[in-house]
């Protein structure tokens, strides 16, 4: 969600919908958000959330999802492994961080 820094109205909000897919093992007290990254200036400042096996990228101005920022917006953060990822046990650690053109993502999986 995006305030206005002088009225506190909310600007746009984005909602990764995690709750479909039920709460996991990693989390079992409930869901939880461990931050955003933003990144760039003027027209092309952009947010950056992770939400269960996913980074996402906004447009900071309108909340709208990047469309040339992984497949329409979305990274699957759980793709790529050489093991199959268990969805119980994935977990964001920490918000997303942003150095350079590199997105870094802490994640909790098991060995």
């Amino acid at each position: 969600m995006a305030l206005d820094a002088e009225t506190g109205r909310e600007l746009w909000a984005f909602d990764p919908r995690a709750y479909e897919t039920g709460m996991t093992g990693a989390s079992p007290g409930g869901y939880k958000h461990r931050g955003v990254a933003v990144h760039g200036e003027g027209d092309d400042m952009r947010v950056f959330i992770n939400s269960r096996a996913s980074l996402y990228a906004l447009d900071a101005k309108t909340g709208a999802l990047i469309p040339e920022f992984g497949a329409a917006g979305r990274v699957a953060l759980d793709e790529g492994f050489p093991n199959e990822v268990n969805h119980d046990s994935f977990d964001k650690t920490s918000p997303p961080v942003v150095f350079e053109d590199l997105v870094i993502v802490g994640s909790r999986v098991p060995d």
